[in-house]
């Protein structure tokens, strides 16, 4: 439980504006050593990866933590996580297949949104329409984003 408040307080320190102190925070809750599920597991690291200059390794260690899972939900905020971190194009791609995952059209979290808004802004709505579409179908999108976005 502790490790579940001190996830939500880094969140809340990110989007505040202060990931050093996200940072810690995630830290301090990975260092419990408590985490009761490989979903929360993920979320930990996808939200340190966020915040970390060197996203790429906690990113790895979300996507083998849901290596198998079945839950589409937070295997699509491991692709947001990635998302953040990639060029434009595959960016949109990514979200497509996040969209995909979790079985909507359009993410209502606002941080998505504004990832989703400056790949249109930089790509143009139409090519990033398209790869939103482009990434709805591809088949494995957790090993397009680790082979392909984030190269060992």
């Amino acid at each position: 439980m502790i490790a579940r408040v001190l996830h939500a307080r880094a969140e809340l320190a990110r989007r505040g504006g202060d990931p050093g102190a996200a940072a810690r925070l995630l830290e301090r809750a990975m260092a419990l050593g408590v985490e009761t599920t490989a979903q929360f597991g993920a979320l930990l690291r996808v939200e340190l990866a966020r915040v970390s200059p060197e996203p790429a390794a906690p990113l790895r260690q979300a996507r083998e933590l849901m290596a198998g899972c079945s839950d589409r939900t937070v295997r699509a905020s491991v692709l947001e996580g990635v998302a953040e971190r990639v060029p434009p194009l595959p960016a949109a791609e990514l979200l497509g297949a996040a969209r995909a995952l979790r079985g909507i059209s359009e993410s209502a979290d606002p941080h998505v949104y504004a990832l989703t808004a400056r790949c249109a802004q930089a790509l143009g709505a139409e090519v990033c329409q398209a790869a939103l579409a482009r990434g709805a179908t591809i088949p494995d999108p957790e090993k397009y984003a680790l082979e392909r976005l984030l190269p060992a």
